[in-house]
């Protein structure tokens, strides 16, 4: 566990884990076809005023073909279980023209998707 040793009292660190795992595992396929998992789990940090925040498991995947020598098209999925922050807590406090940002500990996007197209010269 990380902390800050020269202090008496109180030597958490703010926002960060205590706990934490992570793994990645790809398996390539016949004819050019790759998938791969990511999954990680993050467990509860304490906030700036002693409270502590929820633990949350992350995962992503992705797939991805390749076409001939030169092309391969990738899509790639993230936050599959569409944790975020805002939906345990505001993001900000406060009104729009006078924002107080509250920190940030979780993913603040729902689920990512994107395809990419990797051109090799």
């Amino acid at each position: 566990m990380a902390k800050y040793t020269f202090l008496q009292d109180n030597q958490f660190i703010p926002l960060t884990p205590k706990h934490r795992f992570a793994m990645t595992t790809i398996k390539e396929l016949e004819d050019g076809w790759k998938i791969g998992v990511e999954a990680s789990f993050t467990g509860q940090q304490y906030r700036m005023d002693y409270t502590k925040t929820p633990s949350y498991l992350f995962m992503a995947a992705m797939v991805s073909k390749e076409i001939g020598k030169h092309i391969t098209v990738v899509l790639n999925c993230e936050n599959l279980l569409d944790y975020r922050q805002s939906r345990k807590e505001a993001l900000y406090t406060g009104n729009i023209s006078n924002p107080t940002f509250n920190p940030l500990w979780a993913p603040i996007d729902g689920r990512v998707v994107n395809l990419s197209l990797k051109w090799k010269l």
